[in-house]
């Protein structure tokens, strides 16, 4: 409850024409290797804290692959599993790349690219995100949850002021 709560808050709090981008990975909990007693699915509690705020809508959803799909993924069970992250950008109306309906929720894929930690946020990912809020004429990318701070140092690397939290 508490992570769609800090979804809601977010996005409470975007302006008219602003943009939240989240990138999360599902958390999963294992009884023993390759068996989950509970999976988190993360993008879902995303859209559903959307949902409770009028005026957000989902601009896009994208996959970033730890791994190359069928490559060199981790094994379990004798079974090939990619890892992969979700990659939400919401928006408050008025939005003008917003696809209404369902093809706001069908995801492409992209690999995740360089990290520095095993959970982090790719290079690849982040240089997305970044030419897209440049793009978009934003000048100023906030990461609350900034580890190791890729995004902030990718940030900075393509001409965007970035503030990051941890």
């Amino acid at each position: 409850a508490w992570f769609e709560a800090i979804a809601a808050s977010i996005l409470s709090r975007l302006s008219s024409g602003s943009r939240a981008i989240f990138i999360q990975t599902d958390t999963k909990l294992e009884d023993r290797p390759g068996s989950y007693v509970e999976w988190i699915d993360k993008s879902y509690l995303l859209q559903r804290a959307a949902q409770r705020i009028d005026g957000i809508v989902l601009l896009w959803h994208k996959i970033a692959c730890f791994d190359a799909v069928g490559g060199n993924s981790s094994r379990s069970g004798g079974m090939m599993k990619t890892r992969y992250s979700h990659m939400l950008c919401f928006g408050r109306a008025p939005c003008s790349e917003a696809h209404l309906g369902p093809v706001a929720s069908v995801p492409d894929v992209l690999r995740r690219g360089h990290t520095t930690w095993s959970r982090g946020t790719g290079l690849r990912c982040c240089l997305a995100v970044c030419r897209y809020v440049k793009k978009c004429g934003f000048a100023t990318v906030i990461d609350p949850f900034c580890g190791e701070g890729m995004v902030v140092a990718v940030a900075g690397h393509c001409g965007l002021d970035a503030v990051g939290i941890e």
